[in-house]
């Protein structure tokens, strides 16, 4: 059994940690509906609990030793670093200068609760994607590929630092509502930069190693819309809730890409698997 306070996506991992998941119940903070629950199992159960702080248990520890369960108190983060470590060094590993190894580092630091995000500010920049010289020679037949173009922030930071002078833009979106939002701006850039319309092109899916289809779920490490990825347990899914994924192969094919950004929470590998 798992309660889980105030935190997303508990019975997926525990049943991948190798947890039996009886009943998954998010009690926040009710004291009498943590009672309730376990007066049910009678200490016959283990008990699971993923705490959102350390707050909640202190608060209702008492509850448990008076009821007689065995209790399980996990860490989310500490389990999930424990079972990437292996995988986080490698990736440590292939960085090839020391600023990108700090920059990695510091980012699981936050991610991992052991420091504030403000550790991150100093690494800010506000031209994310096009800081760096090179990603801004763009000859005038160059495409510029936008893999999960979310609202098209990152197409209208492109389109203003070529000054308008590229081939064309594909823009991969899975998203229903970021699609309608996407197509606003590209109306609005079309008309400032007085564009044909094919130069900026929206692709309604997202992008994998095959053509395929796929519901949409929360990220594990997110709690924001703009964390949402494909649930690879519902690939080759025909529910009328999933959503196309296509390879870049298949709708590029021999245009001039110069520059290729990803944004696709997790599925990079496939994203480059299907763009060979």
């Amino acid at each position: 059994m798992s309660f889980r306070p105030g935190w997303g996506g508990g019975e997926r991992l525990l049943n991948e940690w190798g947890f039996n998941v009886t009943e998954v119940c998010s009690i926040e903070n009710d004291p009498e509906l943590l009672i309730n629950q376990l007066k049910k199992y009678k200490g016959d159960e283990d008990i699971v609990i993923i705490p959102a702080s350390d707050k909640f248990w202190l608060k209702n520890k008492e509850v448990f030793i008076e009821d007689g369960h065995p209790c399980q108190l996990l860490s989310v983060m500490k389990i999930f670093y424990r079972l990437m470590r292996p995988k986080l060094r490698e990736a440590y590993d292939c960085l090839d200068e020391e600023l990108s190894r700090e920059i990695f580092t510091e980012v699981l630091n936050v991610r991992f609760k052991i420091k504030p995000p403000s550790v991150l500010y100093k690494y800010f920049d506000g031209n994310q994607y096009f800081s760096v010289p090179e990603m801004n020679i763009i000859e005038g037949d160059s495409v510029f590929v936008d893999c999960g173009a979310f609202v098209g922030d990152s197409v209208e930071k492109f389109v203003n630092a070529s000054q308008g002078i590229f081939g064309k833009v594909y823009a991969f979106e899975p998203n229903k509502a970021q699609q309608e939002a996407f197509l606003i701006r590209r109306k609005r850039l079309l008309a400032e930069w007085a564009m044909d319309e094919s130069k900026i092109q929206l692709v309604p899916a997202g992008v994998g190693s095959q053509r395929s289809r796929a519901t949409m779920t929360f990220g594990v490490m997110s709690d924001s819309i703009i964390g949402r990825t494909f649930d690879r347990s519902t690939l080759g899914s025909e529910d009328e809730d999933a959503v196309d994924i296509v390879t870049l192969d298949e709708v590029l094919g021999d245009e001039n890409i110069r520059l290729i950004k990803s944004d696709v929470e997790g599925f990079e590998m496939d994203m480059l698997r299907g763009a060979e």
